[in-house]
């Protein structure tokens, strides 16, 4: 279910989308890969996780359907701690 939170979120807000991931968006099928070999060919590679290249995306979503009284629903949407929802709506993305 997080997952579908983390895809929603990045639809929404492509803005926010980690580099160099960013420069991903919009590309599909042989153009990605072309596009991943064009920036990353030849190098050595750590693929961070969803949430990690997402996680700004996240949380300009969490602050627009945060209501004031949802941090829980928000927590389990997006699988992040009640604490860490809180974190977000006081920081910002």
């Amino acid at each position: 279910m997080a997952l579908e939170g983390h895809r929603q979120a990045a639809i929404l807000h492509p803005a926010y989308i980690m580099a160099p991931y960013d420069y991903l968006l919009g590309k599909e099928g042989v153009e990605a890969i072309i596009a991943l070999c064009d920036v990353l060919g030849g190098t050595q590679v750590y693929i961070p996780s969803a949430r990690c290249i997402f996680e700004k995306c996240i949380a300009a979503q969490i602050l627009v359907e945060y209501n004031g009284y949802n941090i829980n629903a928000l927590a389990r949407k997006f699988g992040y701690s009640s604490r860490q929802i809180r974190r977000i709506i006081k920081n910002g993305p």
